[in-house]
């Protein structure tokens, strides 16, 4: 393992890691056809931690949102029913467990921060409850994708649901891309921790 040495305040400020840093070294083409050199990926520090997971939890809330509408809209027509409500909760659960999962990786680093790096350790059913709550979001736009864009639209086609079909693919896209680059960043967090430790 390669040590790592944390920058100061001062080098990190010099270095000036944005948002866009960390999701060009996080692009999932990249880590699907091949990994990135170690001097590729940048230090992320606490700080640049809380700008990239605001801008990926608000770009995930916003189709998210549009979901949340679409079913209360349809609830008011229609009335409550099972799939309505799988939506509501589903929307609901996948925001709470994306920003649960944010908060845990700037405490992480913050904490690290606090301790100089060196004495960082987590409990490890932690680690894993977060890892698993960081897919939830990810199986609600597995679903959207699935379910409402290709099943529904396989059982009954006309031109209106082939939209809502064609907005509900994209819309779990969105979802799924943006719930990648989270997990992306968690692991890599856990890396850098690591590295950090050796």
């Amino acid at each position: 393992m390669i040590k790592i040495s944390p920058p100061t305040a001062e080098e990190s400020q010099q270095l000036g890691i944005s948002a866009k840093a960390i999701r060009n070294s996080l692009h999932p083409s990249l880590y699907f056809f091949g990994s990135l050199k170690e001097s590729d990926t940048p230090f992320i520090t606490s700080s640049t931690a809380q700008r990239f997971l605001v801008e990926e939890m608000g770009s995930l809330s916003l189709p998210c949102i549009l979901v949340l509408l679409y079913d209360m809209i349809r609830m008011f027509i229609i009335g409550a029913n099972t799939d309505l409500l799988i939506f509501v909760v589903g929307t609901i659960v996948s925001l709470v467990a994306a920003f649960v999962v944010s908060i845990y990786l700037i405490k992480s680093l913050q904490r690290s921060e606090k301790l100089g790096f060196t004495n960082f350790q987590h409990l490890w059913f932690i680690s894993i409850v977060i890892t698993l709550a960081s897919f939830i979001p990810y199986l609600f736009g597995l679903y959207l994708i699935l379910f409402k864009g290709f099943y529904l639209l396989a059982i009954d086609f006309s031109l209106l649901k082939l939209l809502e079909s064609l907005i509900f693919i994209l819309l779990g896209h969105w979802i799924v891309k943006k719930t990648r680059m989270i997990q992306e960043f968690h692991s890599s967090i856990h890396e850098q921790l690591g590295l950090i430790q050796a």
